[in-house]
C-alpha cells in the first residue's frame, strides 16, 4: 500500500479495544497526500472508533439475546412435552 497503488503517505488510527482490554483492530483514515490532524479531528476520529466499538458491543448483545431466546423457546418445548406426557 505504500511502493504501489494507492502509494498511502498518510495514516491516522485509533485501536479498537474490546470491553475486556484486548486488541481487536484499528479504524485508520489514509491518503495519499500528507496531511497533519487538526486536534478537533483526532477527537472526531477516537470519537468514531468509539461508536465502532458502541456498535460491535451492541452486536454481541443482541447475538447473545437471540441465542438466549433460541435456547428458552426449545426448553418451553420441551417442557410442553412433559407437561403433556404427565397429563396422558
Amino acid at each position: 500500500m505504500v511502493t504501489d497503488e494507492p502509494r498511502v503517505i498518510f495514516y491516522a488510527g485509533v485501536p479498537l479495544i474490546s470491553e475486556n482490554g484486548l486488541p481487536l483492530g484499528t479504524l485508520c483514515v489514509i491518503d495519499d497526500k500528507p496531511k497533519l490532524l487538526k486536534q478537533s479531528q483526532l477527537k472526531s476520529l477516537r470519537a468514531l472508533g468509539n461508536q465502532v466499538m458502541n456498535i460491535l458491543n451492541l452486536r454481541k448483545a443482541q447475538l447473545t439475546l437471540e441465542k438466549a431466546a433460541v435456547d428458552l423457546r426449545e426448553k418451553n418445548k420441551e417442557l410442553e412435552k412433559q407437561m403433556i406426557l404427565k397429563w396422558l
